[in-house]
């Protein structure tokens, strides 16, 4: 986790000029702990893409952990709080 806002902290310091404008960049990350997934690499991503997905509903540039017994994504539709990867 700690990787993981490390990595949204350095993106959100990103500055580029377009068009006589400054704009800004942010990110959401979804982090997946392959040894909670009981399926495959595809089966992974999904579930990390849903709860990034997650992370940005909540409030956009976050980290967002999944974790199986108290997260809202279900390992088996890769889907997070009504969200589908």
């Amino acid at each position: 986790m700690a990787y993981a806002n490390e990595m949204r902290g350095v993106i959100s310091e990103v500055r580029f000029t377009w068009g006589g404008r400054v704009f800004t960049v942010d990110a959401s990350v979804g982090v997946t702990m392959l040894n909670h997934i009981e399926g495959n690499l595809d089966e992974a991503l999904s579930i990390a893409d849903a709860t990034c997905y997650l992370a940005k509903e909540q409030g956009r540039s976050r980290v967002r952990l999944y974790r199986p017994a108290t997260s809202t994504c279900s390992a088996a539709s890769a889907t997070c709080g009504g969200r589908s990867a």
